[in-house]
């Protein structure tokens, strides 16, 4: 199983949901991971997102971050063929893509 994470949020002192979803992907070092996000996490296939899509960047960081993961993280998704997005925050997807099964 391929699963994408998407780390676009993580500030490079990684706090809370950062710090956790951080430990929950080293439970699935089996599975086949890539990371999304502004630094490189060891042990894991490492696809760059900007580096300004943090709260430390304010409302500019938060609309640059909904912009990115609304029309360029489904695109690395489906180039990857991953079979699961595992993403740190609840609203992932406010534009609708047509996906073919």
């Amino acid at each position: 199983m391929s699963i994408l994470v998407n780390f676009s949020s993580v500030l490079a002192q990684p706090t809370g949901l950062a710090t956790y979803s951080l430990n929950l992907i080293k439970e699935f070092q089996s599975l086949d991971i890539d990371i999304a996000g502004p630094s490189e996490i060891s042990g894991y296939r490492f696809h760059p997102s900007p580096t300004d899509l943090t709260a430390a960047y304010g409302l500019k960081g938060h609309l640059k971050r909904l912009l990115w993961v609304q029309f360029q993280l489904p695109k690395l998704y489906q180039r990857l063929g991953s079979n699961l997005l595992f993403h740190l925050f609840q609203k992932l997807r406010w534009v609708p893509v047509a996906v073919g099964l």
